[in-house]
């Protein structure tokens, strides 16, 4: 039996009681939310926000933690 594809949307709703919580939210929109994740690393956009896009791993889920959010309210 193969395995069940993992989606942005399971990621959003894993349940992580008594552990870290993760405090995802999803900002983009629904319709990603099936796409299946295909490698199992992060990358943190904080370097492309600057137009630095040489080693960009857009492959990856990309998360945008309190750097990236305080730099894309900047040049927004």
């Amino acid at each position: 039996m193969a395995d069940k594809d993992f989606t942005v949307l399971d990621l959003l709703d894993l349940d992580l009681k008594g552990h870290n919580s993760l405090n995802l939210r999803c900002i983009s929109g629904r319709k990603g939310l099936v796409r299946v994740i295909t490698i199992p690393d992060l990358n943190r956009p904080g370097l492309a926000l600057s137009g630095f896009y040489d080693s960009f791993a857009y492959q990856r889920v990309q998360v945008f933690g309190r750097g990236e959010v305080s730099c894309y309210k900047k040049i927004i």
